[in-house]
């Protein structure tokens, strides 16, 4: 890929890297224009709007996986996961969405957009543009979305105090999301810390809240150091549909994808058979 030059403000990066989206509906950097996200947005708000979750089902389990991570089993109907799916393959498509290569212009195993603010891996931290790559802007997060991480925070803590920390899970920020694109049979990532946020959310626990929508995943969490001899993960299966909430005591614990097992979501899903990740928090 080429490059283009540029400006990175006070960040003083200097070079960008051209980086087409990449589609997930259909496996493939995205075509040009890509796709308009305003419809599916809506969509989504309506969806996700205020009053709407006392509509659906409670979950089928409040599973109580380890103490500070809750499972909410089969929450998020399949019609909102068919909206989640649909907005973030708009967003994804469009400018600072899914990169359809790494900054060095590989293939990528997982692939991972930002709403609200990009996280830039080399200056580890948040910023409004990733300067680290394209300097494209970080697609604006939908207050949906935010709902949704308040509601599942505050079911959860409902099962266990202990996963919304100290903080009050309805008044969780949420105004980073981080979304990731395994594709079917291939995705994964190595155990690690989501320790991005700022000292004071993790100091406080704040939980993690990730919705999983597609393929199942399944999901190996280390109560430790994961090098250590002898260390064993649990192994939790996502299905479409499920939320995981990570907080304080399980806040900091190494985790990772150990593989997405290929045909096993909703054909519904634009997601060409692949897995969607949506996991918000606060930044603060």
């Amino acid at each position: 890929s080429g490059a283009a030059s540029g400006s990175a403000g006070d960040r003083g990066l200097g070079t960008f890297t051209e980086c087409p989206s990449y589609d997930v509906s259909s496996g493939s950097a995205a075509p040009v224009p890509a796709p308009e996200p305003g419809p599916s947005l809506a969509a989504l708000d309506a969806a996700l709007a205020q009053g709407a979750f006392a509509r659906w089902p409670r979950p089928r389990k409040v599973e109580l996986a380890m103490p500070g991570l809750v499972i909410l089993r089969e929450f998020v109907p399949e019609a909102a996961q068919v909206v989640i799916a649909q907005a973030a393959a708009a967003l994804g498509a469009g400018e600072g969405g899914f990169p359809a290569a790494d900054a060095e212009g590989c293939s990528m195993r997982c692939r991972t957009m930002h709403l609200g603010q990009s996280w830039n891996p080399r200056l580890r931290d948040f910023e409004p543009r990733r300067s680290h790559l394209d300097n494209a802007p970080a697609p604006a997060l939908p207050p949906a979305l935010q709902r949704l991480a308040r509601e599942c925070a505050a079911l959860a803590a409902a099962g266990d105090a202990a996963c919304a920390g100290v903080r009050d899970p309805a008044s969780m920020a949420a105004d980073v999301c981080e979304c990731s694109f395994f594709e079917a049979g291939r995705g994964g990532t190595a155990p690690h810390q989501s320790t991005c946020e700022a000292p004071s959310a993790l100091r406080d626990g704040a939980p993690l809240v990730t919705v999983s929508v597609g393929a199942t995943a399944e999901l190996e969490v280390f109560d430790g150091d994961p090098k250590a001899a002898g260390a064993r993960p649990r192994l939790f299966r996502l299905a479409s549909g499920d939320v995981l909430v990570m907080g304080g005591p399980a806040r900091q614990l190494f985790h990772g994808i150990r593989r997405v097992l290929p045909r096993t979501g909703p054909r519904s899903l634009p997601l060409n058979g692949g897995r969607l990740s949506v996991c918000m928090r606060d930044q603060r």
